[in-house]
């Protein structure tokens, strides 16, 4: 791994921990997942302030009366958001504690699987830099993201809120960044997962390349019964061994993403609730000048298609991991789909080997299920931004009509 890989992951788990969403804590020296009592106690600490704090600071908070003549709408969407990201930010840090448990067995029982895993394979270089590039694509498109949502959170809350202390505006602002913090947590967690996946989806396809040369040589006669039946054994060997490490990743990224069930549902749903406010506001912002009070129209029309870039840029990275962690756990499957019917001929032991790696990949496919609600594919997301597209062009004739 880089060295700043390590930095960048160093200090995503510092920053996590500041805002109480690890409540653990990491041996350097083995790379597990410990519990640590100071970590504990200060985890404690903050998520006790954090839930309790909420409720009294939005009871100290007052709506701004809204004046006649002017679009509404947009105000209470704003506060819908806002209530619905406190809403999945106090329901995260109280998952998070109550698993903690769950994620420090999960997250060694990956460690020790990578740790085994890489004592007979290799880690290929392709993989490592596709991990390096996508870590830092999201790490700085998630820091930007944060910082925007902060301070348009700090916004709303200025223009929609009757509010004297600054610090409660910066302290709420703050929060909504939690649920980002998780999703990066999730992204690097799933680079893991995607980087095992593909390495043995290449040793199975290295094997099926290495088979076909054994059966051109065969029947060339350029080989000897004894040789080809040792190497046809090793083959099998390093098939049963891959079978056996992808079955055991599957199962470990099944309780992997059952950690993170009920954080999925509260991000796809603010995803989908980003999407519609985001269009809408597009419109809305070239249209009323009194959204944008400290803002001159240049900026106003700078700074939405930047922030608009960013903000799909990083839900393009996550969405396109998302989909290609289980493209990769599902890549052994259409390689042994793809073999030609020469084994029977070859070796008895390495075709039923490879025919019990493909009927294991039947009986026990990939799990895209969110809480075994919907399948999260392709066809899904396309169908989703075509909803939120809809939602959008309502919204914007609600406002047209309410302007007639």
């Amino acid at each position: 791994m880089r060295r700043l890989t390590r930095i960048l992951m160093s200090f995503a788990y510092c920053y996590s921990q500041l805002l109480g969403v690890i409540s653990f804590g990491y041996n350097i020296d083995t790379g597990y997942a410990i519990k640590k009592t100071y970590i504990t106690v200060y985890t404690v600490v903050i998520n006790v302030v954090t839930v309790s704090m909420v409720p009294y600071l939005l009871m100290a908070m007052k709506i701004k009366p809204h004046p006649t003549g002017q679009a509404a709408l947009h105000q209470k969407l704003y506060i819908f958001m806002i209530m619905l990201r406190l809403a999945a930010v106090l329901l995260t840090v109280a998952t998070n504690f109550l698993r903690r448990n769950d994620f420090i067995r999960n997250i060694n029982d990956l460690q020790r699987f990578r740790e085994n895993f890489t004592k007979k394979h290799c880690l290929r270089a392709k993989h490592d830099n596709f991990f390096s590039q996508h870590l830092y694509a999201k790490f700085f498109s998630s820091l930007f993201c944060e910082i925007m949502m902060f301070l348009t959170t700090l916004q709303i809350l200025r223009v929609s809120f009757d509010v004297t202390n600054a610090w409660v505006l910066i302290t709420l602002s703050l929060l909504g960044t939690i649920l980002n913090t998780l999703t990066c947590h999730y992204f690097f967690l799933a680079l893991h997962l995607h980087l095992l996946f593909n390495n043995i989806a290449d040793d199975l396809e290295e094997i099926l390349i290495a088979t076909g040369k054994l059966f051109e040589m065969q029947h060339a006669q350029r080989i000897c019964p004894g040789a080809l039946m040792t190497q046809c054994c090793q083959l099998s060997d390093q098939v049963d061994d891959l079978a056996r490490a992808h079955s055991k990743l599957l199962l470990l990224m099944d309780r992997l993403n059952g950690m993170f069930y009920i954080q999925g549902c509260c991000v796809l749903l603010l995803l989908y609730m980003n999407n519609v406010c985001m269009i809408y506001m597009t419109y809305m912002m070239g249209h009323h000048e009194q959204l944008m009070p400290h803002m001159t129209e240049a900026m106003a029309w700078f700074l939405i298609p930047f922030m608009m870039g960013w903000y799909y840029t990083d839900a393009y990275l996550f969405t396109y991991l998302v989909l290609g962690l289980f493209d990769s756990a599902e890549r052994t499957y259409l390689l042994l789909q793809e073999h030609q019917a020469w084994l029977p001929t070859l070796d008895e032991r390495l075709e039923k080997s490879l025919q019990n790696f493909s009927l294991q990949s039947l009986a026990f496919p990939c799990n895209r299920t969110l809480l075994h609600l919907f399948d999260l594919t392709r066809p899904l997301f396309f169908a989703t931004l075509s909803s939120t597209m809809s939602n959008a062009i309502v919204l914007i004739q609600y406002d047209y009509k309410f302007r007639k």
